[in-house]
């Protein structure tokens, strides 16, 4: 079940406002609630960044066609796999150093944003800069034949892409 247009806007305005608390307590320490201490503050700011990204990726948006659906489905099943391939190189990293991982919960909440965010900016790329893209299962080498039209979307990807895990780096 997706929500209307309207659940992607609220997401946005949720989603920027915990990421700029989050910044904001980075830089200075404070507090909203008087109740809450400062890592809760920050985590409940956090949680407000997440639920928004949630409600941005499960919100149709104000053209739903059968092309949107396929961006959609194409940039989850990446952002997926892109999940997957961290997962597994943490584990693999784990199992030849033949220790455990001192994951923390934020790790994981980390994971998720990161994915999140991730699907977020393939759909946006793919929805609005990628025209001569094919989402079509055609095979690997078919579909890498399509990567000289979109390289300027892919460059902008992978740079953005960047640059969120850099800034992830820092706030987190």
């Amino acid at each position: 079940m997706m929500y209307d247009y309207r659940g992607k806007v609220a997401g946005i305005i949720l989603s920027a406002v915990g990421i700029i608390a989050m910044a904001t307590e980075k830089i200075g320490k404070f507090s909203v609630f008087p109740k809450l201490n400062i890592d809760q503050h920050y985590l409940l700011s956090y949680w407000c960044a997440l639920f928004g990204l949630l409600l941005m990726t499960f919100s149709k948006e104000k053209q739903e066609d059968e092309r949107t659906r396929l961006v959609r489905s194409k940039a989850m099943q990446t952002a997926f796999y892109l999940l997957t391939c961290i997962m597994l190189s943490f584990t693999l990293i784990a199992t030849i150093a033949q220790k455990s991982l001192p994951l923390d919960v934020t790790e994981f909440y980390m994971l998720l944003t990161l994915a999140l965010l991730m699907y977020q900016f393939l759909f946006q790329i793919g929805l609005h800069f990628d025209f001569l893209w094919e989402y079509e299962d055609k095979g690997l080498v078919e579909n890498l034949k399509n990567i000289g039209p979109n390289k300027w979307g892919i460059l902008v990807y992978l740079t953005v892409s960047t640059l969120i895990c850099v800034i992830l780096t820092f706030i987190i």
